[in-house]
C-alpha cells in the first residue's frame, strides 16, 4: 500500500516539514516518482518501531482483537536461549506452525530483519518480526507473549537485555500490520506494559486488554 506525503504525516502525526526533515536525516523509507514521494505502510511501521516514532493506529472493524490473537499464540515462560538464533527457534518450535518447514523459514526471516535493526520496542521488550509479514496457512492470526529465562541483548552492547518478546503469525498483511500497530498501541499504556513486565496472571493481562479494546474494535 503506498501512502502520499500527506497520508505518511497523517500516520506519523508530525507535519509535512517533519516529513521532509526525516527523508533528509533519519532516513525515512520512501520512493520518489514523477517528482512526488510515495511511502509504503509495512516499510514506515518498521521505521518508526525502530526510531520509536508514535504513529496513528488504524480503526480495527472487522480484524480480530489482539486479545483473541494473544489467547491464539498463547504465553509461554521461561524460554531458553543465550543468543538471537538459539532464542527463535525455540521460540518457533513452541508455536501451532503448521511444518517444520515454515518453522525455519520464519527463524531465517526473523533473524533476516534483525541483522537490519533491533526491534526492541524499549523496557526490555521487542517485538521480533520479518521485513515482509509472515504469512501462513493458519486458520487464526496468533500473537504469542515469550518471557526469556535469561535476558538478550537485542540493541547496542551496553543497552536494556529483552526479556519480554511479542511473536506475530498472520494469514495476511493487513492483519500483520494491524497487531503490530495495535502491540505498539497499548505497550503505551503504563498499566499493560506494567502488567506484562511483572509477568501477571494472564487473566489480569487479557481483561486489561479487552478494557483497552473495548472502544477501539467496533464489530
Amino acid at each position: 500500500m503506498q501512502w502520499t506525503l500527506k497520508e505518511a504525516s497523517e500516520f506519523l502525526q508530525v507535519p509535512v516539514d517533519t516529513i521532509y526533515d526525516w527523508i533528509q536525516k533519519k532516513d525515512l523509507p520512501t520512493t520518489k516518482f514523477n517528482g512526488r514521494y510515495h511511502f509504503n505502510r509495512l516499510k514506515l511501521v518498521d521505521w518508526a518501531q525502530e526510531n520509536r516514532v508514535p504513529f496513528l493506529v488504524q480503526n480495527g472493524v472487522n480484524l480480530p482483537s489482539l486479545r483473541e490473537a494473544l489467547e491464539a499464540g498463547g504465553i509461554y515462560e521461561n524460554i531458553q536461549g543465550e543468543d538471537k538464533p538459539g532464542l527463535f527457534k525455540n521460540i518457533v518450535n513452541l508455536l501451532k506452525i503448521p511444518s517444520a518447514e515454515d518453522r525455519k523459514l520464519i527463524c531465517q526471516m526473523i533473524l533476516s530483519r534483525e541483522k537490519e535493526g533491533s526491534t526492541e520496542l524499549g523496557n526490555g521488550i521487542a517485538v521480533p518480526h520479518a521485513r515482509h509479514p509472515i504469512l501462513l496457512q493458519v486458520a487464526k492470526p496468533m500473537v504469542a507473549l515469550c518471557y526469556l529465562k535469561n535476558p538478550v541483548n537485542f540493541g547496542e552492547p551496553g543497552g536494556t537485555p529483552v526479556f519480554v518478546l511479542f511473536v506475530i503469525l498472520s494469514p495476511s498483511i493487513r492483519m500483520h500490520l494491524h497487531f503490530l500497530e495495535r502491540l505498539v498501541s497499548v505497550l503505551r499504556d503504563k498499566e499493560f506494559s506494567r502488567l506484562v513486565l511483572s509477568q501477571a496472571p494472564k487473566s489480569k493481562i487479557m481483561d486489561r486488554l479487552k478494557f483497552l479494546e473495548k472502544d477501539y474494535l467496533k464489530k
